[in-house]
């Protein structure tokens, strides 16, 4: 609300450092699809499939927006943006892209899977450290030249609505223990806590 497109990006690329290049370049990839694809595996190999079938549908669900979204709009990355690129500041062995900047995937990619682990775990603490993991995930796509601000803000939303969306749809489909009124363990749960920790 207070600052522009550009001078939202300049502000948060132009805060750099060596080790910083090393630590962004890296974190980065948990918003690629692998890190998620890890954790479908596991859980398929732990035989939670219901789990593994809420997981994957989220990850399909987010693809789609983002998509969609990126092709409708075709907006321009901050290397195509700017007239000056000698102002953005790029790590060597990272390839900067230039196309299809709106909104980002990989935050939104990040944040879903954050979101999914943090309403599985049930545990506020644990919800907390994703939560952070998620922002420095989005952050580093901003550090890395690779998207504006509101790419990376939309693309948390989208992630974290998406996940939410599937847990409720899959929540509504099996209903509730008719003794407790509680949801099976089996079953990541939508409590006010566990919303709170990812808003």
């Amino acid at each position: 609300m207070f600052f522009t497109k550009e001078e939202l990006f300049i502000g948060i690329n132009q805060v750099h450092a060596p080790f910083a290049d090393h630590f962004f370049s890296w974190i980065t990839w948990l918003g690629d699809g692998w890190a998620f694809g890890v954790m479908l595996a596991v859980l398929l190999a732990m035989r939670k499939y219901r789990l593994f079938l809420m997981g994957g549908i989220t990850l399909l669900l987010v693809a789609l927006f983002v998509q969609v979204l990126k092709h409708k709009l075709g907006a321009p990355r901050p290397m195509a943006y700017f007239t000056d690129t000698s102002i953005i500041h790029t790590v060597e062995w990272v390839r900067v892209h230039k196309s299809l900047s709106f909104p980002s995937g990989h935050t939104a990619t990040a944040f879903a899977m954050c979101c999914f682990l943090a309403m599985t775990l049930r545990n506020k603490t644990a919800s907390l450290c994703l939560f952070v993991v998620a922002l420095v995930a989005g952050w580093s796509r901003i550090y890395l030249a690779q998207h504006f601000f509101e790419d990376v803000y939309i693309g948390s939303m989208i992630g974290t609505f998406s996940c939410m969306l599937v847990l409720f749809a899959f929540h509504l489909m099996k209903g509730r223990t008719p003794r407790s009124g509680r949801l099976r363990e089996t079953e990541p749960a939508i409590p006010a806590q566990g919303i709170g920790a990812m808003a």
